[in-house]
This record gives C-alpha cells, sequence and structure tokens, in this order.
C-alpha cells in the first residue's frame, strides 16, 4: 500500500526501501569515521625501569631509574607514576629520596609521582635512591605503573608496567 508524504504524493514500497538503503548507508558511513576517529593513535607511552646497587647489605644505596616516555603523537595528559610494593619491601628501604627531570610532585612514603602533562617524544626520568636496612636476606623488587587522563583507542602498543629487582645475597 503506498504512503502518502508531508506534500500529499504517493511514495512508494520502492521509495521507501532505497530511502531506507540510502539511510543506511549513511549510519554505517558515519559510524565507521567515527570507528576511525575512536582508533587514532593519540599517546604512546612507556615505563622502564633500572635498578644500580647489586648487593642488599646493610646500609647499602640502591637506586631506581625510571624512565617514562610519551612517543607521541599528541601530548599525554595527567600522567601519574606509582610504584607497587609490598609493605616489607618499603620498610627496609629508608632514607628514600626521589628526584625528577621535570617539575613531577613525588610522594616518598608512597614512592609516586605526578609528573603532570607529559609531550608528545617527552620523557622524564625519576630517580628513587634509597639505603638498604635489613640484615636479613631478601629480593629487593619494585613494580612501577604509568597512567593518564588521555585516552588512547590503541592502549596495545604501550608499555604501562615494568618492574626492576635487586636479587637477595
Amino acid at each position: 500500500m503506498p504512503h502518502i508524504n508531508a506534500s500529499n504524493r504517493r511514495t512508494s514500497p520502492a521509495q521507501i526501501a532505497a530511502a531506507a538503503v540510502l539511510l543506511l548507508l549513511t549510519v554505517l558511513a558515519d559510524a565507521t569515521g567515527s570507528a576511525a576517529k575512536r582508533t587514532t593513535q593519540r599517546t604512546n607511552l612507556a615505563v622502564d625501569a633500572t635498578v644500580t646497587g647489586k648487593s642488599l647489605k646493610d646500609g647499602f644505596v640502591v637506586t631506581f631509574t625510571v624512565r617514562i616516555t610519551n612517543e607521541g603523537p599528541e601530548n599525554a595528559e595527567g600522567v601519574l607514576l606509582e610504584t607497587i610494593a609490598d609493605a616489607g619491601i618499603l620498610t627496609i628501604l629508608s632514607e628514600r629520596r626521589i628526584q625528577a627531570t621535570n617539575d613531577a610532585r613525588c610522594h616518598v612514603a608512597i614512592l609516586a609521582c605526578e609528573i603532570g602533562d607529559l609531550a608528545a617524544d617527552d620523557v622524564v626520568t625519576i630517580r628513587i635512591v634509597t639505603k638498604v636496612t635489613t640484615s636479613e636476606t631478601v629480593t629487593v623488587g619494585l613494580e612501577f605503573r604509568i597512567a593518564s587522563q588521555t585516552i588512547d583507542s590503541v592502549p596495545f602498543d604501550n608499555r604501562y608496567y615494568s618492574s626492576a629487582f635487586v636479587p637477595g645475597r
């Protein structure tokens, strides 16, 4: 049965079907464009950690060096570095100091740094210098994790975690 449109003209079923196909193609094209926008690489963050100090003798100094890199192409906003460590490990790392190559706000008690915005192709280096205070045989390891407020829709090429260990004697 034909339909009557606003101008009192009859619309055939073939015209309705053609309009539906055109609408579907328009929606698919828009969705494809939106998907392409969603998968655009925004940032490419990486964290790499190393440690110096091969002995865990009481009183020895251990330095963890953490490099946070944004390989771009856009700025990463609100970058945060946090340390994942057992509370027992933190108790044997005394006299902790944190040095950063930017204006990061670092929190010595929890070994975390608010790096802030990190420009594309920029690198921030964080050094955590600490003294070992234990006579026990332990392995000291810290795991570092980074996060950003910038949503990267291609996250599989980011390295959000890195670990560094000093084996027990």
